[in-house]
């Protein structure tokens, strides 16, 4: 089989596997559940130790410890951020929260009270664009577990409704990713991650056509592409033949 009936092939396995899978809004935050069965794009935070074990509120993995991760953010837009929580050993006086902080400090958190799994929901709206930090800190030497951890863009419109698959197109092309906008008045968030949810991409721009350069889309695949806007939020699939 030559190089092109190679790639004609492989393109339509990709959609024959991922052609009908749905796509709702994007979880914004990498390894969400641990089920890499790995910290990492998580870490300790304040150089503390986390544990990734098998005690999981749902999948096979959970997070024991001040696991934290950092996630860019767009001033402005609304997100709710959910995980599941619970304290393993704490003492009256010793208390645990999940929260975010940006540069300045902290911005919201929430305290965490059962000793079996709860669900923990925050929703916030940043001043700043840029890094923010999202945790589960414990004072002392209290421990508590995480997982299932999800961050939404809300204060939009619905994911894919008519207004933002009529006024922003997503597509692959042989330069790369070209995403073109009409009747938008703000700033555009686009992200793009690979199937694995591990963010390739972040930026955010004013430019009505945009091409995300094939240089940024190491290998062949399918990829996620999203741009929410003040009043929009769109995700497309986009399948991209190096």
């Amino acid at each position: 089989m030559n190089r092109f009936y190679k790639k004609v092939f492989a393109f339509i396995m990709w959609m024959t596997i991922f052609g009908g899978m749905s796509l709702m809004g994007q979880n914004l935050l990498q390894n969400p559940g641990f089920e890499t069965g790995e910290l990492a794009p998580w870490f300790g935070d304040n150089n503390n130790i986390v544990t990734i074990v098998t005690e999981a509120h749902s999948g096979e993995y959970a997070a024991v410890g001040n696991a934290a991760q950092n996630v860019d953010l767009t001033a402005g837009v609304q997100y709710t951020v959910t995980c599941n929580a619970k304290i393993i050993s704490a003492t009256s006086e010793q208390r645990v929260w999940i929260g975010l902080r940006d540069s300045e400090g902290l911005v919201i958190n929430a305290e965490i009270f059962e000793s079996d799994w709860e669900e923990m929901t925050m929703t916030f709206t940043p001043d700043e664009t840029g890094s923010h930090k999202f945790w589960i800190w414990g004072q002392g030497d209290s421990s508590y577990a995480s997982d299932n951890w999800v961050l939404l863009a809300e204060g939009t419109t619905d994911v894919n409704d008519n207004a933002a698959e009529n006024n922003i197109k997503i597509a692959g092309t042989a330069d790369g990713i070209a995403i073109n906008m009409l009747n938008v008045n703000s700033d555009a968030n686009i992200l793009i991650h690979d199937l694995s949810g591990k963010q390739i991409y972040s930026a955010t721009t004013t430019d009505l056509d945009t091409i995300i350069d094939r240089s940024v889309l190491s290998v062949s695949g399918i990829y996620v592409v999203t741009v929410i806007t003040d009043e929009l939020h769109r995700v497309e699939k986009v399948a991209f033949m190096n």
